[in-house]
């Protein structure tokens, strides 16, 4: 099978985009004082280029192809150096389909595949008739059934975001240590502005205040609307053996998660989505997970809906049910406390080297010190763990709060560590990982468990796996 022919002219029109884009912005196109030779060789260099980028096109095109054997999918590329690709159909765990509004208007779409194991994209099929990648998806989704069979794809999505719902998840979707990163921006603005706003006669704490506001704003509104574009109408499907999603105003995407391929689900709820009682779920598979990136549209499986309504729609998917979580060490505060206090005398340390008089000084030791305190409280009261009957469950954030649920047969390693810190407060950590966890930064960690909780918790997590394979 063949990509698209479209893709000859498409590819060629973005390929010479980018070229024209580096020469124009390298000032290479200078036409300051043009005349007849300039003119001459800037029309011949174009109409090279413009000829090199579709023969590229071209036989890019020609030499790729693609088929399905029984348990394989085959890829054949390459101009200048030939490869052949064979990707078992049974490790292929998402099959995402992404069309931006051009590809929208050409009738093709693009088809990336993920697999077990992947941190990256496995092979990406650029470009196919829309028809086509739909036909491939449900080829490689219905791999179990004969071959060619067609689902109904007229079924009622399990969950729809609504206007209402879209609204808030635009407006809560921020992430508010942006703003904590403007408010750093307070002490560099005068250095790089200072020059300007002299020159203007503006005061440095006026200008530097409407800099901050402008960029606090810009910085929101974007976050709204890129938000808004890509969760513009949400559908969730549950088919048979997989979910199925779609979303997108500009930029389409469609794409399914098998089912039997859930490594664990994550409700996240930051400040803003707990004040009003919402809150996102996620899936994470062995192919990819939640935090790697905004890209990849499974990743989100219900991006905006009432708590207990995200709960319900858990229990559909992964039969997840409410857990009540045990609080870890009470030492822990100890340790949160101090190190905010830490963080609290640099502060002081650095207000202390410009003249803010005493006053000013005595309430800013005050006012740290009781903000650390309360931070401190605050962070431990948002970390937990239990094991329930099905899942092993862990707690953690406060600004943005994830509540992790693993299946027990979905877990690979139980790691439990102590820093040094840890040891003298007889805390400790349990690491639980899963094929899809394998990132540093989307570890699934009970974190500062009192030792004996740590190691109790760590024993039945193991008990109940070994249950689980039975």
């Amino acid at each position: 099978m063949k990509l698209s022919r479209l893709t000859i002219p498409y590819t060629g029109l973005k390929n010479l985009s980018y070229i024209f884009f580096v020469l124009i912005f390298s000032g290479s196109f200078s036409l300051r004082e043009p005349n007849i030779g300039s003119l001459t060789i800037i029309s011949v260099t174009v109409g090279a280029l413009m000829a090199l980028s579709f023969l590229w096109s071209y036989l890019t095109w020609k030499n790729y192809s693609y088929w399905i054997d029984e348990d394989t999918l085959r890829i054949k590329q390459g101009v200048l150096r030939k490869q052949n690709r064979r990707i078992p159909k049974k490790r292929i765990q998402n099959v995402d389909i992404k069309r931006n509004i051009v590809q929208r208007a050409l009738g093709i779409s693009q088809v990336k595949l993920e697999t077990a194991g992947g941190g990256e994209t496995e092979a990406t099929l650029s470009y196919l008739e829309f028809e086509d990648a739909q036909r491939l998806r449900r080829q490689l989704r219905q791999r179990e059934k004969q071959e060619g069979s067609i689902e109904n794809e007229n079924d009622e999505p399990i969950y729809k975001i609504s206007d209402k719902e879209l609204a808030l998840l635009s407006l809560t979707s921020i992430d508010l240590r942006q703003a904590l990163g403007i408010i750093v921006l307070f002490g560099i603005v005068p250095s790089f502005f200072g020059g300007y706003l002299e020159e203007a006669e503006i005061s440095l704490m006026v200008g530097t205040s409407i800099i901050l506001v402008t960029l606090t704003i810009l910085t929101f509104f974007s976050s709204i609307v890129s938000t808004f574009l890509q969760y513009w109408g949400f559908k969730l499907y549950k088919k048979e053996n997989s979910l199925e999603y779609e979303r997108g105003l500009l930029n389409r995407s469609e794409g399914s998660i098998p089912l039997n391929k859930i490594q664990r689900v994550t409700m996240e709820e930051n400040v803003l989505k707990r004040m009003i009682g919402y809150s996102s779920l996620k899936i994470d598979t062995a192919g990819y997970s939640p935090g790697e990136s905004m890209e990849k549209g499974s990743e989100a499986a219900i991006p905006m809906a009432k708590k207990q309504k995200s709960m319900n729609l858990a229990n559909d998917i992964a039969g997840i049910k409410k857990i009540e979580l045990e609080s870890i060490g009470e030492s822990a505060k100890l340790r949160y406390t101090a190190r905010y206090l830490i963080v609290s005398t640099l502060i002081i340390a650095a207000l202390f080297q410009t003249d803010t008089g005493v006053k000013l000084e005595i309430i800013s030791v005050l006012s740290l010190a009781g903000v650390s305190v309360i931070a401190a409280r605050l962070k431990w009261s948002n970390k937990g763990f239990a094991a329930g009957k099905n899942h092993c469950v862990t707690l953690n954030g406060f600004w943005n709060r994830s509540t992790n649920f693993i299946p027990y047969f979905r877990v690979q390693n139980l790691i439990e560590t102590q820093s040094i810190l840890q040891k003298r407060l007889e805390l400790a950590s349990v690491d639980i990982d899963t094929a899809g966890t394998g990132n540093l930064l989307n570890k699934t960690v009970a974190v500062d468990l009192e030792k004996k909780q740590a190691e109790k918790f760590r024993e039945e997590v193991f008990q109940k796996f070994k249950q689980s394979l039975k």
